[in-house]
């Protein structure tokens, strides 16, 4: 067993993951797991068939950068986004500058607007990363990572349990590995696995608030103005004080975006992506509904019963009927509700009327932030089982991959400096 004992073992190689093995390897010794597999080998059938074939894990949510695809544009939302991660160090904006540095190459982040006709918007800079730059950033992890002698990068290891005594064993489905620290950085693919894992160790938690909703796909040229003006178009329409409706992962811009499905849990969800280098006919974003996690696990279960868990596309034309499928998934306050924004979205952003609404496609079903938030210090330690830390989505407190980057930096300094 002695060959198999390190400092820290690291789960997950997102960002969050990457960034903490390259902080920590100078003092540690690090075994660094992810279920996917080596930038060479990440490919997607849907770039070249427009067809999901379901791959397990699912290659664009797994491997180095995660939920990023070498060759998928990207953005970094600098502070003050992610303000639940300012509440908690008031040095993300120096760590962030630092990161983009060390990291990012620089990339410049350019300013944003406050307000889009009447739609108040979430200000804060913004850098888009193209689809040659993420390519570079991510090779260059991977790169770095492969020649530090004090980290071991192991591909298609899955984790299966972690046996919590003095010492922490990881069993996964190849080996048994000891460490006396474990850092969880198991991002979207291992959501419910993390779930399960807090549940059997009777880890303190507090529910999340989960988001459900759909993409929409235009006309790119509907999106040109929103989309320069405010990459990320960040709004929310607040119906009450439980039912909110929020913009996300904003695809618009002079080159439009795609839409992409991920597999995971079983079923098919949706991602989408700015298009820097070939240019798009079309752009779009998505609308997601505050849910509570039994409306989620309702919503699953019959998007599994009325398209076997397979996306979902239908035209606006009959996204507006009664008999659309989306009526049979998601309740009829929450379609209604998405409806209104949209309808409201739309035509805010039609100002000359050059479009007609039916132009739209719409995509389903899409979900997000659906973690549970685990009790931890300012370091990302979990408060009831010291040496065991969070980081990244898993934290249930930020998204995005530059506060993904600043979770994995804060833990491990924080370990760095105990």
């Amino acid at each position: 067993m002695e060959k198999n004992n390190y400092n820290v073992i690291i789960i997950g190689a997102g960002i969050s993951g990457c960034i903490c093995a390259l902080e920590l390897e100078k003092k540690h010794k690090i075994l660094f797991l992810d279920a996917g597999k080596s930038i060479k080998q990440r490919k997607c059938s849907w770039e070249k068939t427009n067809t999901c074939i379901e791959c397990k894990p699912c290659n664009l949510i797994t491997g180095i950068g995660g939920c990023i695809k070498p060759g998928d544009s990207a953005k970094l939302s600098f502070p003050p986004s992610g303000k639940r991660l300012l509440s908690i160090n008031k040095e993300c904006d120096n760590i962030a500058k630092l990161l983009n540095k060390k990291y990012f190459y620089h990339s410049v982040a350019n300013s944003t607007i406050e307000s889009f006709k009447d739609f108040i918007l979430r200000k804060y800079p913004i850098s888009i990363i193209d689809s040659n730059a993420s390519e570079r950033i991510l090779k260059n992890l991977e790169k770095k990572i492969q020649s530090r002698k004090n980290i071991i990068l192991k591909y298609q290891e899955e984790v299966l349990d972690i046996d919590i005594t003095k010492i922490f064993t990881v069993r996964t489905n190849k080996e048994i590995y000891t460490a006396n620290r474990v850092i969880l950085a198991t991002g979207r693919y291992g959501r419910n696995w993390l779930k399960s894992f807090i549940l059997r160790n009777d880890i303190q938690y507090k529910k999340s608030q989960c988001l459900v909703g759909l993409r929409f796909q235009l006309p790119y040229e509907v999106l040109i103005t929103p989309g320069k003006l405010h990459p990320d178009f960040k709004y929310t329409k607040t119906f009450n004080s439980e039912d909110k409706v929020k913009t996300f992962c904003f695809c618009g811009g002079e080159s439009g975006g795609i839409i992409k499905p991920l597999f995971y849990d079983g079923i098919q969800l949706l991602d989408g992506h700015i298009n820097t280098v070939k240019k798009s006919s079309k752009g779009n974003f998505a609308l997601l509904h505050t849910v509570t996690e039994e409306e989620v696990e309702t919503i699953i279960s019959r998007y599994k019963e009325e398209s076997n868990g397979k996306i979902i596309i239908e035209q606006y034309s009959d996204f507006n009927k009664d008999t659309s499928k989306f009526s049979k998934i998601l309740s009829g306050k929450i379609k209604n509700n998405i409806h209104k924004v949209y309808e409201e979205l739309f035509n805010a952003f039609n100002e000359n009327n050059e479009y007609s609404i039916n132009d739209t496609e719409v995509f389903g079903i899409e979900i997000e932030n659906n973690w549970y938030e685990i009790s931890t210090n300012n370091k990302f330690e979990v408060t009831s089982i010291p040496g065991l830390y969070v980081v990244g989505d898993a934290l249930a407190i930020a998204q995005g991959l530059m506060q993904a980057a600043i979770t994995g930096y804060i833990t491990a300094h924080g370990i760095n400096n105990s």
